[in-house]
């Protein structure tokens, strides 16, 4: 065993032995048994350890230093040599040159670890201290000085093998490893990966190697992605994996690829290829892909479905309020049904699928025939009121029929149209002691309370507390009516049994003699009726030679009396009624008609050669009967009033926005006063910036609000 008395060994202090055998660590060779007890020789030599006495002790201090200045002078002399080489070379010398100065840290540390000086502490412990201090010079010394170019190197050799080149994968594992750990070393290498993946996959051009079909492109793609996965499984731990994934798919979607995908995605949705659909979505989230193309594809998909469907059935729809309701609802439920099945509910898709909705749901060809955007609403307040009203439907009907209003309502524009609307309906419902129940009438009010403004289902619920207080009154008052029953007449008073047997007798009568009462008709209508008692059709032209009634008085007559069903029009040798009202009645096989139906506002052209023919089906349970209504003209007026009522509500409500807004903010330009403006969520409504301009200059012309003396485009609110 050598010893440091030894002549080839003779070092009284241990510093050049010591620095001898480290320098022979470095270099790759190992130490043998004897080399490595005079390591342990020199050190304790170095650190005279026997004569430690006291907490700081210089010479152990000293060992620490001599390590560390000997790592440095071997890393200098390294990165001379590094910065001279280029390419593989230096990658071999690079991952060569770190796994023998590991290898000699590894051996050093023990001994650094047992001559430690007790005062230092570190962040990776005691035990570790001189390792840390090792790796620290290295990083510094050689690696900060070669990264740029280790990382081309690097990359350059990983797009290598993508290419299928013969490349030496361990060699760039272990250099991947010798990196620093720190978050800004590893986070500047993969960043520069993460780059130079995404311009590989972009700069090569991938296409698929033939004229694919959604199920080929979605495995070629992902084949693709996992060999690139697989690829650098040795490079990065799994949570990279998921962003390399991504940036591959996204980088092989290009314009060419994604026309592809588009071409197939509007053929899955046009042959309602629901897995197929399934699948291909599934794999555009799973990639993060930019849905803007497939969102405008689906948009139009369902707004061309809906409105294609309605001007199917336009002509049946404009008299026929349950089938416009119905098939909206059809649609929607097989847009649901496509966006669950299909899309998983996506958001964006979701979003792009209700736009559509509403996009065709008030504006159609129905509403266009009809005379406007507004009908959609009109016709789903009339729906309501037509499964709202008494009639013989069972409760679970009008509890289904009820969940199509409130799965439409949220869809329509004009949601303040339909409100008015609805009260109307309600008011008529709860005078005329027709509604089906009030339960459900209260489900109803609670839904508008849940999606609009609190203002209209108050006044319902105001409507229905005042029919309960008039149901209380006339209880209370039959009670009264009972009791006097058994009290002697009065002189003077007459008997209520008279009262009583007046407006009874006619229902009684009716009920079991099958009394015929005449309706009340004005002398022009009797003269064309009673002509029906010599044949049974006549044309226009001979009704107008037979009672000289000019053309211009005797059409409107003619309309009212086909839209109250005493007359009907012949077509084919079939009298054909003049609309499709009153479905409730049709659905259970009663021919009759009823002034307090709803009436449509269509009618049909009415021309000297339309035969007309008398409707001997015609039946009615009311004990009067007025056919004297000019009945177009008043729906007419009806439509004008309701139209105005609701544009100066929708004008006060803007003006209340602005006033409210500048009220706040004092001063405000033109243009972003009516940005805002649009931009604020209007619950029944959404206005339009016509409709802003408008309630500016009214508020102006009132003195709430007015323009600067200095900038006209500057509105300021008034004191």
């Amino acid at each position: 065993m050598a010893t440091l008395t030894d002549g080839k060994y003779a070092d009284p202090t241990g510093r050049r032995t010591l620095d001898w055998l480290i320098q022979k660590m470095l270099s790759g060779s190992d130490l043998d048994e004897n080399e490595n007890a005079l390591f342990s020789e020199s050190a304790a030599i170095y650190c005279d350890k026997e004569r430690i006495h006291v907490s700081f002790p210089p010479r152990c201090t000293g060992m620490h230093f001599f390590l560390r200045r000997s790592l440095k002078k071997h890393v200098m002399r390294l990165r001379r040599i590094a910065v001279a080489l280029a390419d593989s070379e230096l990658l071999s010398f690079y991952v060569e040159s770190y796994s023998n100065y590991l290898k000699t840290l590894r051996w050093i540390n023990p001994y650094a670890r047992h001559y430690h000086p007790l005062h230092f502490t570190s962040p990776g412990g005691y035990n570790e201290y001189f390792h840390l201090k090792g790796v620290e010079i290295w990083n510094f010394g050689i690696y900060e000085n070669c990264k740029k170019k280790i990382v081309r190197l690097i990359l350059t050799e990983i797009d290598k093998d993508r290419r299928g080149e013969q490349v030496s994968k361990t060699l760039i594992s272990r250099i991947i490893r010798s990196l620093p750990s720190d978050r800004n070393n590893k986070g500047y290498f993969k960043s520069k990966f993460l780059q130079g993946l995404e311009n590989f996959y972009k700069t090569q051009n991938y296409q698929p190697p033939a004229s694919l079909i959604t199920t080929g492109y979605i495995k070629w793609t992902e084949n693709v992605v996992q060999n690139e996965i697989q690829r650098c499984r040795e490079y990065f731990h799994e949570g990279t994996h998921e962003i390399i994934a991504r940036i591959v798919a996204q980088s092989l979607l290009n314009k060419n690829n994604e026309g592809i995908l588009l071409k197939e995605f509007t053929d899955l949705l046009t042959g309602d290829k629901i897995d197929e659909l399934s699948s291909l979505t599934t794999f555009l989230f799973k990639y993060d892909h930019d849905l803007e193309n497939f969102l405008e594809k689906f948009d139009y998909h369902i707004y061309c479905m809906g409105s294609r469907a309605l001007r199917q059935v336009c002509n049946e729809a404009q008299s026929s309020t349950k089938l416009y309701v119905e098939t909206i609802d059809a649609l929607l439920s097989k847009c649901d049904y496509l966006l669950e099945n299909a899309f998983r509910k996506h958001s964006l898709f979701t979003q792009a699928g209700n736009n559509a909705c509403k996009r065709f749901i008030n504006a159609n060809a129905v509403t266009e025939a009809l005379g406007g955007s507004l009908k959609s609403s009109v016709i789903l307040a009339k729906y309501s009121d037509l499964i709202l009203r008494r009639h013989l439907k069972t409760a679970g009907n009008v509890a289904e029929l009820l969940q199509i209003v409130m799965k439409v309502f949220p869809f329509l524009e004009d949601k303040d149209a339909f409100l008015r609307k609805y009260g109307s309906f309600l008011a008529r419902r709860l005078v005329g002691n027709k509604p089906f129940s009030e339960h459900h009438e209260r489900c109803m009010i609670n839904f508008f309370e849940e999606k609009c403004d609190i203002s209209y289902p108050n006044t319902y619920n105001r409507m229905l507390a005042d029919v309960q207080s008039s149901q209380g009154l006339n209880k209370e008052f039959c009670n009264w009516l009972r009791g006097r029953s058994n009290e002697k007449s009065t002189p003077g008073f007459p008997s209520t049994t008279i009262v009583v047997f007046q407006a009874s007798c006619s229902r009684f009568f009716k009920r079991e003699t099958d009394l015929m009462v005449p309706p009340e008709v004005s002398a022009y209508q009797m003269a064309i009726l009673m002509l029906f008692n010599n044949a049974d059709t006549y044309t226009v032209g001979e009704l107008q030679a037979q009672t000289n009634i000019d053309e211009i008085r005797l059409i409107p007559l003619l309309e009212g009396l086909l839209k109250t069903r005493i007359l009907e029009v012949v077509s084919a040798d079939v009298a054909m009624p003049a609309d499709n009202g009153g479905i409730e009645e049709m659905e259970r096989g009663i021919k009759s008609y009823s002034q307090e139906t709803e009436l449509f506002p269509n009618l049909p052209i009415l021309t000297m050669n339309t035969k007309l023919a008398l409707c001997k089906t015609y039946y009615n349970d009311q004990s009067y009967v007025d056919l004297n209504i000019p009945v177009r003209l008043v729906k007419k007026k009806e439509e004008v009033v309701d139209e105005e009522s609701l544009k100066r509500v929708r004008m006060n409500s803007i003006q209340c926005r602005i006033v409210q807004m500048l009220k706040t903010r004092r001063r405000l330009a033109y243009q972003d006063l009516k940005k805002e403006i649009l931009e604020q969520s209007f619950t029944t409504f959404q206005p339009t910036t016509h409709q802003i301009k408008l309630s500016i200059e009214k508020l102006i012309e009132n003195e709430y609000v007015k323009r600067d003396p200095a900038d006209i485009a500057i509105i300021e609110y008034i004191d």
